[in-house]
């Protein structure tokens, strides 16, 4: 029997205190159990009737869901690997985060896993190492875009925007009105490059965005500035003080109508409907500057789950992870968490998410942002910090395009 051994030192024993176990097994792992670590505490319950209908048909396997706070989650994680704990599946961060963690040598390679094939090639983009090998699946798909309360449009006799020119004649009416337009938050500074993900993409080409993969690309470009100049035309739409104001904060305005607006990603709808079930929604993509335009929804994986070489359950392991690439394991996870499943013939049954879905399907944009992150220095944390500090009168718009290029340049050295 193998025993797995458990850290019990500083944040991981109190996380580990607090993991769910499902499927009826006792804390200890042992034989026949396999651990899934993971960033979503709130999610427990949610897999928990994931998994129980994986154990229904694998008797053998019982799973063990062990969350943790998703600010430690990746030390929590390293600190683990690092000290040779015992591991079977783990959450892995997508992009450079999926990259960083392959190269270490010991992830299991999923190529000739049973349906792995099957997804669309940015998808496993985003979870494969620096070999091509791809070394998780895709758990979720984000799209990053403007939910608007139909009720507050409503009142105001504003029709849902098709362009960029109506979106700031609508958030005009509503300043003229003594209504704030726009509920963002901007004391985190991811928030502000999800704000730009959602609203300027579409002033992205697809060559802008190949280059930045291939290590040509130019942030002080022309293209890339009047992609960004949209996050700035919005500042006036903002709540007072707004850098200094929590993402909570803001989905309490947008949830009891005090704004019409909030922009962050199609995963806020249900915590939103949480905070206020009479509220409606709409969303708009990343819109054109005018009707000869077409709008784009920007989108880029959320996670993946991966398996380590030296699971102490390697086949149950590999049995849990070929049941997350099924046609079954993604439609219970769009329906149970409100999100968009990325595996191969899934889509949302209900809600908002039907017609969201919908519009990924036709006309997804690649997210050149969410392929940046990592290397030294992070480009995409520069990004966002310098995102924060022109919005906070800080940074000049000139620094922020500049060095945005030199952390870009200096990561690829």
């Amino acid at each position: 029997m193998v025993t797995r051994r458990t850290v019990l030192g500083g944040a991981i024993a109190a996380s580990v205190l607090g993991s769910t176990v499902l499927g009826g097994c006792s804390k200890d792992s042992g034989d026949g159990v396999v651990s899934v670590y993971s960033w979503r505490q709130e999610d427990g319950d949610g897999y928990k009737t994931i998994f129980d209908q994986f154990t229904a048909t694998h008797p053998d396997v019982q799973v063990k869901f062990e969350p943790f706070n998703s600010t430690d989650y990746d030390q929590i994680l390293a600190t683990a690997m690092q000290a040779g704990e015992s591991l079977d599946v783990i959450q892995l961060r997508p992009y450079a985060g999926a990259k960083e963690i392959a190269d270490t040598g010991e992830l299991e390679p999923l190529d000739d896993l049973p349906g792995v094939s099957e997804f669309d090639a940015d998808s496993l983009a985003a979870v494969s190492g620096s070999d091509g090998k791809v070394y998780g699946v895709p758990l979720a798909l984000n799209a990053l875009l403007t939910l608007t309360n139909t009720g507050v449009l409503d009142e105001h006799d504003i029709d849902e925007p098709t362009t960029w020119d109506e979106f700031l004649a609508a958030c005009d009416t509503l300043n003229s009105a003594g209504i704030t337009p726009i509920a963002q938050s901007g004391k985190a500074a991811y928030l502000l490059s999800i704000l730009y993900q959602a609203v300027g993409t579409v002033k992205l080409s697809e060559s802008f965005t190949s280059a930045v993969e291939d290590g040509s690309g130019d942030f002080t470009s022309t293209e890339f500035r009047d992609s960004v100049q949209r996050v700035l035309d919005l500042a006036p739409y903002f709540p007072d003080s707004f850098i200094g104001m929590a993402d909570d904060e803001a989905r309490a305005m947008f949830a009891q109508g005090e704004a019409a607006f909030y922009i962050n990603g199609d995963y806020r709808v249900v915590p939103l409907q949480d905070l206020n079930a009479e509220l409606t929604m709409g969303f708009l993509p990343s819109l054109p500057d005018d009707s000869s335009g077409q709008a784009r929804l920007c989108t880029s994986v959320d996670g993946a789950y991966a398996m380590l070489s030296s699971s102490p359950d390697f086949e149950g392991s590999q049995a849990l992870l070929e049941y997350m690439a099924t046609p079954e394991f993604g439609n219970a996870f769009s329906d149970i968490f409100g999100r968009l499943s990325p595996v191969p013939g899934t889509a949302p049954s209900s809600g908002l998410h039907v017609d969201i879905a919908a519009m990924a399907e036709s006309a997804s944009q690649a997210n050149p942002i969410a392929a940046m992150g990592g290397g030294q220095p992070d480009v995409k944390a520069e990004f966002e910090t310098l995102l924060q500090g022109v919005l906070g009168g800080q940074v000049s718009t000139d620094e922020l395009f500049t060095k945005t290029q030199e952390a870009y340049l200096a990561s690829r050295q």
